[in-house]
């Protein structure tokens, strides 16, 4: 989450992120150690969970 965040289409400062989620500066710093070479992967189950949520119905934001 803190990567697409900060990465994302979307994309967060760490300085925004970490006003938005209420978490200290240092954690969104942290991500990149904590990725390492597990990028592909975490890429692979956001894909996955995207779709099931897809296939469920939520592909958007809720309209109100």
């Amino acid at each position: 989450m803190v990567d697409e965040a900060i990465h994302g289409p979307d994309p967060r400062t760490p300085e925004e992120f970490a006003r938005d989620y209420q978490v200290p500066l240092e954690a969104p710093s942290r991500i990149p150690a904590r990725l390492g070479g597990n990028r592909p992967l975490i890429e692979l189950e956001r894909d996955r969970e995207a779709a099931k949520l897809r296939a469920r119905g939520f592909d958007g934001p809720a309209q109100g």
